[in-house]
């Protein structure tokens, strides 16, 4: 689906697929511009009778004035385990998070509900073969890119923090800077004016978790802003907070024009205005 932030008063409208073939259940996803054309990479979960690793990352021409996603390619590999975002840095390259790694239905299950050990990694695709650069991460699930391509961000979410790797090769990162939270990170998103990174996150894991098993009908809210300069991370200022009465279990916050769109898990998606002093601060 699409969404115009310029006429937040209009229904998102629901894309046509052409040329695609097969099961899609869309997770992750970012966009990628080059000659004037804008490709749209998709992280596709296998469906649940197929034994992991299948996940692959689907890759779309977007074409914009007819609103239809066209097929260009699909890519797999063994070390595409569960993934959950991506960031595409070029033209069919990109870094991906695992953020399960048991091929075990049972223990993937278990790995998912508690994530007991650092067992999750990061791989970079380079268009042909992915290699592992990060791994012994808990949870590794949003990831992003700073705008001046060299640090990489990625958020881990039992472990309630975000790390900066700085990117000396493709296949090489170097760790900066990682900062606590106190609350689940979930997608990242680099704001393209200010650097900063804004995130929708899950301040009671717990929950979350009861919410994900249908124990409970809401999980909390919270959209946050993240400093950060040169790889580190500086302060971090709250934007939008609630107990999941009006949006519940937030997943990603999107900055722009002044206002934020806040998507979730599987609830509903809140577009509104940015006020008070979090929204504007310096916070280099």
């Amino acid at each position: 689906m699409t969404f115009n932030l310029n006429t937040p008063d209009t229904a998102a409208k629901v894309l046509k697929l052409s040329g695609f073939k097969g099961y899609l259940n869309p997770h992750g996803l970012s966009l990628f511009t080059e000659g004037g054309k804008t490709y749209v990479y998709v992280v596709n979960h296998a469906p649940f009778n197929e034994p992991p690793p299948a996940d692959t990352v689907v890759k779309f021409l977007w074409d914009v004035e007819k609103e239809n996603l066209i097929h260009q390619k699909t890519f797999s590999s063994p070390e595409f385990r569960g993934l959950n975002n991506l960031v595409v840095v070029g033209l069919d390259k990109f870094y991906t998070t695992n953020w399960v790694m048991m091929t075990s239905p049972i223990l993937r299950i278990i790995e998912i509900l508690f994530f007991f050990l650092p067992l999750q990694n990061v791989v970079y695709f380079d268009g042909k073969v992915a290699s592992v650069v990060l791994s012994g991460l808990y949870g590794a699930n949003g990831i992003d890119i700073s705008l001046d391509k060299k640090y990489l961000y990625v958020a881990e979410v039992p472990a309630k923090r975000v790390s900066s790797y700085r990117i000396e090769a493709p296949t090489k990162l170097v760790h900066v800077d990682s900062k606590p939270l106190g609350t689940s990170a979930d997608n990242l998103n680099v704001d393209p004016e200010t650097g900063d990174i804004w995130t929708g996150t899950h301040p009671r894991g717990l929950e979350l978790m009861k919410y994900l098993l249908g124990y409970t009908n809401k999980s909390p809210s919270q959209v946050l802003r993240i400093g950060v300069k040169d790889g580190h991370f500086t302060k971090v200022a709250e934007i939008y907070s609630d107990d999941g009465s009006v949006l519940t279990a937030s997943t990603v916050a999107v900055p722009y024009k002044g206002n934020v769109f806040i998507g979730t898990v599987d609830h509903k998606a809140l577009f509104c205005k940015t006020t008070g002093l979090n929204a504007i601060l310096n916070l280099k």
